[in-house]
């Protein structure tokens, strides 16, 4: 009989995480800390399970965060970690996110950009999205143009240097 997580009270979740990592049953693992996600209750140290969580998007996005440094006059943030509906939305919300974090460039009158990474829920894969404006349209929120994947960043980060790249060029002619 397959154990309901559901039913369990706090201490039991934490006792079968630390039975399943003595035992390596990383399924059960997984399925423990996504239980004691629903509840608020796993940390960094839990989270560190998955292959993506907060603090490789972290790492992924850094490149992003120091090219949207280079723009003089940025007015975007160049990085956050809790980007839009994040940290507003409850877990059975329909458009709450997990994790979602951005990078952003924007000089009024010429761009509007955000780099951003996407996750669900713990043990989700990413998605990475690049959004721009330019001309007349920057002083709006910016328009989805691509997504990527994550064996994709590469190509992002390009794309993101181009923009950035343009930014600055703009921003001498203003």
């Amino acid at each position: 009989m397959p154990i309901d997580l559901k039913a369990q009270p706090r201490n039991g979740l934490r006792n079968l995480l630390d039975n399943a990592r003595r035992l390596h049953n990383v399924e059960m693992e997984r399925a423990v800390v996504q239980e004691m996600h629903e509840r608020g209750m796993a940390t960094g140290r839990e989270y560190a399970l998955f292959p993506w969580n907060q603090d490789r998007v972290d790492t992924v996005l850094t490149p992003f965060a120091k090219v949207a440094l280079t723009v003089k006059n940025n007015e975007r943030t160049t990085y956050t970690r809790a980007g839009g509906d994040h940290a507003h939305r409850s877990k059975d919300d329909p458009k709450h996110m997990w994790v979602q974090s951005y990078s952003g460039i924007k000089i009024s009158g010429v761009l509007n950009a955000i780099f951003l990474c996407e996750i669900k829920r713990p043990g989700d894969e990413p998605t990475f999205s690049l959004y721009f404006n330019e001309g007349k349209e920057s002083r709006r929120e910016p328009k989805l143009i691509k997504t990527f994947l994550p064996d994709q960043l590469s190509a992002a980060l390009a794309e993101w240097e181009v923009i950035a790249h343009t930014a600055s060029a703009n921003l001498v002619e203003i």
